[in-house]
Protein backbone atom coordinates (compact mmCIF):
# COMPACT_ATOMS: atom_id res chain seq x y z
CA UNK A 1 0.00 0.00 0.00
CA UNK A 2 2.64 2.01 0.41
CA UNK A 3 4.15 2.19 -3.09
CA UNK A 4 1.18 2.65 -4.05
CA UNK A 5 0.31 5.84 -2.55
CA UNK A 6 4.24 6.65 -2.88
CA UNK A 7 3.36 6.19 -6.82
CA UNK A 8 0.79 8.74 -6.20
CA UNK A 9 2.39 10.99 -4.65
CA UNK A 10 5.24 11.30 -7.13
CA UNK A 11 2.38 11.53 -9.68
CA UNK A 12 1.00 14.64 -7.92
CA UNK A 13 4.34 16.11 -8.27
CA UNK A 14 5.10 16.04 -11.73
CA UNK A 15 1.31 17.13 -12.32
CA UNK A 16 2.08 20.35 -9.60
CA UNK A 17 -0.94 18.98 -7.24
CA UNK A 18 -0.68 20.60 -3.83
CA UNK A 19 -2.86 17.78 -2.12
CA UNK A 20 -2.71 13.88 -1.78
CA UNK A 21 -6.18 13.67 -0.01
CA UNK A 22 -6.13 10.05 1.51
CA UNK A 23 -9.45 10.20 3.68
CA UNK A 24 -10.41 9.07 6.89
CA UNK A 25 -10.90 6.15 8.90
CA UNK A 26 -13.65 3.75 8.26
CA UNK A 27 -16.70 5.51 9.33
CA UNK A 28 -15.12 8.82 9.76
CA UNK A 29 -13.19 7.04 13.27
CA UNK A 30 -9.66 7.84 14.36
CA UNK A 31 -9.44 3.63 13.79
CA UNK A 32 -6.01 1.66 12.26
CA UNK A 33 -6.68 2.79 8.98
CA UNK A 34 -7.31 6.76 9.71
CA UNK A 35 -3.74 6.35 12.12
CA UNK A 36 -1.96 4.62 8.92
CA UNK A 37 -3.01 7.39 6.52
CA UNK A 38 -2.00 10.37 9.09
CA UNK A 39 1.65 8.76 9.27
CA UNK A 40 2.24 10.12 5.81
CA UNK A 41 2.21 13.94 6.83
CA UNK A 42 1.43 16.43 10.08
CA UNK A 43 -0.80 18.36 7.61
CA UNK A 44 -4.70 17.43 7.68
CA UNK A 45 -7.48 19.09 5.86
CA UNK A 46 -11.41 18.36 6.34
CA UNK A 47 -13.48 16.31 3.59
CA UNK A 48 -17.21 15.61 3.42
CA UNK A 49 -19.06 13.11 1.74
CA UNK A 50 -22.61 13.01 0.48
CA UNK A 51 -24.21 10.02 0.76
CA UNK A 52 -27.11 9.44 -1.82
CA UNK A 53 -28.84 6.62 -3.34
CA UNK A 54 -29.62 7.64 -6.79
CA UNK A 55 -31.30 4.42 -8.28
CA UNK A 56 -33.43 2.63 -5.22
CA UNK A 57 -34.62 -0.03 -6.63
CA UNK A 58 -30.49 -1.00 -7.53
CA UNK A 59 -29.41 -0.01 -4.17
CA UNK A 60 -32.13 -2.24 -2.22
CA UNK A 61 -31.66 -5.42 -4.58
CA UNK A 62 -27.52 -4.81 -3.55
CA UNK A 63 -28.27 -4.57 -0.30
CA UNK A 64 -30.70 -7.43 -0.03
CA UNK A 65 -27.71 -9.79 -0.84
CA UNK A 66 -25.77 -8.23 2.01
CA UNK A 67 -28.56 -8.57 4.93
CA UNK A 68 -26.15 -11.31 6.59
CA UNK A 69 -24.02 -9.08 8.34
CA UNK A 70 -24.78 -5.62 8.17
CA UNK A 71 -22.77 -2.80 9.88
CA UNK A 72 -25.25 -0.13 9.92
CA UNK A 73 -22.91 2.58 10.01
CA UNK A 74 -21.36 1.75 6.74
CA UNK A 75 -23.09 3.47 3.47
CA UNK A 76 -23.37 1.95 0.80
CA UNK A 77 -24.80 -1.04 2.82
CA UNK A 78 -24.10 -3.45 0.58
CA UNK A 79 -20.46 -2.90 0.68
CA UNK A 80 -20.28 -3.75 4.29
CA UNK A 81 -18.61 -7.13 3.92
Amino acid sequence: MKLIIDAMRKMGTERMCKYLHLGGGVGNKEDSLFKFKAGFSDSWHSFKIWKYIVNHEIYQLLDKKQKTQLNNEFFPEYRSN
